[in-house]
Protein backbone atom coordinates (compact mmCIF):
# COMPACT_ATOMS: atom_id res chain seq x y z
CA UNK A 1 0.00 0.00 0.00
CA UNK A 2 1.81 3.42 -1.61
CA UNK A 3 0.77 6.63 0.22
CA UNK A 4 -0.28 9.35 -1.85
CA UNK A 5 2.43 11.82 -2.42
CA UNK A 6 -0.10 14.72 -1.56
CA UNK A 7 -2.20 15.63 1.80
CA UNK A 8 -5.11 17.54 2.01
CA UNK A 9 -5.29 18.62 5.63
CA UNK A 10 -8.66 18.54 7.36
CA UNK A 11 -10.60 21.33 7.37
CA UNK A 12 -7.70 23.43 5.66
CA UNK A 13 -5.97 23.70 8.64
CA UNK A 14 -1.74 23.81 8.61
CA UNK A 15 1.41 25.17 10.25
CA UNK A 16 4.63 24.46 10.41
CA UNK A 17 4.16 21.24 12.23
CA UNK A 18 1.70 19.80 9.69
CA UNK A 19 4.15 20.96 7.18
CA UNK A 20 6.94 18.70 9.20
CA UNK A 21 4.65 15.41 9.37
CA UNK A 22 3.90 15.91 6.00
CA UNK A 23 7.62 15.87 5.42
CA UNK A 24 8.51 13.18 7.58
CA UNK A 25 5.61 10.89 5.46
CA UNK A 26 8.24 11.07 2.38
CA UNK A 27 8.15 15.30 1.25
CA UNK A 28 4.10 14.94 0.81
CA UNK A 29 3.20 18.17 -0.74
CA UNK A 30 0.45 19.83 1.47
CA UNK A 31 -2.63 20.43 -1.48
CA UNK A 32 -5.52 23.29 -0.59
CA UNK A 33 -8.75 24.19 -2.36
CA UNK A 34 -10.36 27.68 -2.64
CA UNK A 35 -13.52 26.28 -3.55
CA UNK A 36 -16.02 24.58 -2.05
CA UNK A 37 -19.73 23.03 -2.27
CA UNK A 38 -20.16 23.30 1.56
CA UNK A 39 -21.40 19.81 1.56
CA UNK A 40 -20.68 19.71 5.67
CA UNK A 41 -22.30 22.73 6.68
CA UNK A 42 -25.27 21.67 8.76
CA UNK A 43 -27.91 23.68 6.17
CA UNK A 44 -26.37 22.86 2.98
CA UNK A 45 -29.13 23.20 0.41
CA UNK A 46 -28.14 22.30 -3.52
CA UNK A 47 -28.96 25.56 -5.02
CA UNK A 48 -26.72 27.25 -2.95
CA UNK A 49 -24.10 23.98 -3.41
CA UNK A 50 -24.17 24.27 -6.74
CA UNK A 51 -23.69 27.99 -6.63
CA UNK A 52 -21.12 28.08 -4.22
CA UNK A 53 -18.97 24.86 -6.55
CA UNK A 54 -19.16 27.44 -9.46
CA UNK A 55 -17.05 30.17 -7.94
CA UNK A 56 -13.88 28.60 -9.38
CA UNK A 57 -11.43 29.87 -11.86
CA UNK A 58 -8.24 28.92 -13.87
CA UNK A 59 -6.71 26.84 -11.92
CA UNK A 60 -8.97 26.55 -8.85
CA UNK A 61 -9.52 23.09 -6.60
CA UNK A 62 -12.99 22.25 -5.51
CA UNK A 63 -13.39 20.62 -2.70
CA UNK A 64 -16.25 18.17 -2.91
CA UNK A 65 -16.47 14.88 0.06
CA UNK A 66 -17.10 11.53 -1.55
CA UNK A 67 -19.47 10.34 1.28
CA UNK A 68 -21.96 12.81 0.95
CA UNK A 69 -25.06 12.47 -0.56
CA UNK A 70 -25.59 16.18 -1.89
CA UNK A 71 -22.21 16.28 -3.02
CA UNK A 72 -23.03 13.28 -5.61
CA UNK A 73 -26.47 14.50 -6.65
CA UNK A 74 -25.05 17.96 -8.16
CA UNK A 75 -21.54 16.57 -9.56
CA UNK A 76 -22.92 16.07 -12.96
CA UNK A 77 -24.36 19.87 -13.08
CA UNK A 78 -21.20 21.34 -11.29
CA UNK A 79 -18.98 19.16 -14.39
CA UNK A 80 -21.50 20.49 -17.18
CA UNK A 81 -21.48 24.31 -15.77
CA UNK A 82 -17.61 24.13 -15.95
CA UNK A 83 -17.41 22.42 -18.77
CA UNK A 84 -19.69 25.06 -20.55
CA UNK A 85 -16.78 27.78 -19.49
CA UNK A 86 -14.65 26.03 -21.53
CA UNK A 87 -12.78 24.39 -18.20
CA UNK A 88 -11.22 21.05 -18.06
CA UNK A 89 -10.66 18.94 -15.06
CA UNK A 90 -6.78 17.79 -14.59
CA UNK A 91 -5.34 15.71 -12.12
CA UNK A 92 -3.10 17.52 -9.52
CA UNK A 93 0.18 16.60 -11.19
CA UNK A 94 -0.69 18.40 -14.17
CA UNK A 95 -2.14 21.15 -12.38
CA UNK A 96 1.21 21.15 -10.39
CA UNK A 97 2.99 21.15 -13.48
CA UNK A 98 0.93 23.67 -15.44
CA UNK A 99 1.13 26.58 -12.52
CA UNK A 100 5.30 26.00 -13.05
Amino acid sequence: HRLSPYLRPPGGAWDASVAGVARSLGDRALVLWDVTDADTALHSHLTGMIRDSLRGGPGSILLMHCNRPLSERILSRVIAAYRSRGFQFVTIPKLIRRSH
